[in-house]
């Protein structure tokens, strides 16, 4: 299972890549993205989640104080 943190262009991208594999693809971000879900497959969880259930974790999330 690969799991995404951050759902944006590149994170899209890299979950495109991994669906070409037949890898089921949880994600994170900050809020839920419909089109994420759309051109991936992926499923919405919790980061907690996400962790705990990841074979593989990806971050493509920009370099912030939060």
């Amino acid at each position: 299972m690969n799991s995404v943190i951050g759902a944006g262009r590149i994170g899209i991208a890299f979950a495109r890549k991994a669906k070409g594999f037949d890898m089921k693809i949880l994600y994170h971000d900050v809020r839920r993205n419909p089109d994420f879900e759309a051109a991936t497959g992926g499923t919405y969880v919790e980061k907690d989640t996400l962790l705990k259930e990841a074979d593989f974790v990806s971050l493509h999330v920009p370099l912030m104080p939060s």
